[in-house]
Order: structure tokens, then sequence, then C-alpha cells
């Protein structure tokens, strides 16, 4: 939950957006992605957004207004988790070894605009040190 709080934090610092961390839910048997505090729903192992986060090993736009997004890629699961949840931005929580050990989820700047370009760098760095820290708790 520290660490959870940290990242929100410092998304909200950092790029003016909400976020929320997911972590695999121990208490699952496919270890879907979970937020700890449960304001939004889970994303299962098993999605299209997970697949293509581990395999684009960068932060990938998923929001249905965005004409760089892969929303209209989604199947229909997927996208309606994307219509629930609203985010903007997904990042991958990269661990040691490259393993997917969470998943950053990122709303719209609060100004409503989407989150800049510039922002998704340190988006990414941010994923790899949360994940860094998750290998270790």
């Amino acid at each position: 939950r520290a660490v959870r709080r940290s990242v929100n934090r410092t998304v909200t610092l950092g790029c003016g957006s909400p976020a929320t961390l997911l972590v695999p839910d121990a208490a699952s048997r496919a270890l879907d992605f979970v937020d700890l505090i449960a304001t939004i729903p889970p994303l299962p192992r098993t999605s299209a957004v997970v697949h293509v986060l581990e395999t684009a090993r960068g932060a990938v736009r998923v929001s249905p207004d965005d004409s760089t997004s892969c929303f209209p890629l989604l199947p229909p699961e997927d996208a309606a988790w994307v219509a629930e949840t609203g985010p903007d931005v997904v990042v991958p929580v990269l661990g040691p070894g490259a393993s997917l050990f969470g998943v950053l989820v990122v709303g719209r700047r609060f100004d409503g605009g989407v989150v800049r370009q510039a922002d998704l760098p340190f988006l990414e760095a941010l994923g790899a040190s949360a994940g860094l820290i998750l290998a270790r708790v």
C-alpha cells in the first residue's frame, strides 16, 4: 500500500494525472491485477491490455478518444474495462528480468487534457522503479 500511495502521488505531482497501481492478487489463482483499495475493477492477467504491455515494454495509450490509441484493436471485454475505468495510458511495472509485476493506470490530466508525450518516459521510469521495489517486498 505504501508503494501504491507513493506511485500515485508521484504521478499526480509529476504529470498532473490521477493514477492507480494494480498488482497481482495473491488470492487469485490467475494472479489478476487488482487495486489494493478496490477503486477500479481488476484487470485479468489474460487480457489483451496485459499482453500488449508485456510485448511493448512501455507506456500504451488506451483512451477511446485518442487517435493514437490501441483502443479500437481491443477485444470487447478489454474495451469494456477501459470504458469503465477511464485510463488514458497504461504503463507496465516491470521487475527484474522484465517480468510484469504490476500495471500503472493513468487517467487524463486534471485539466482534462491527455497525458503529454513528454510525460511517457517519466511514467515508464516510475513503473520500472516501482517494479524493483515490489520485487523486494
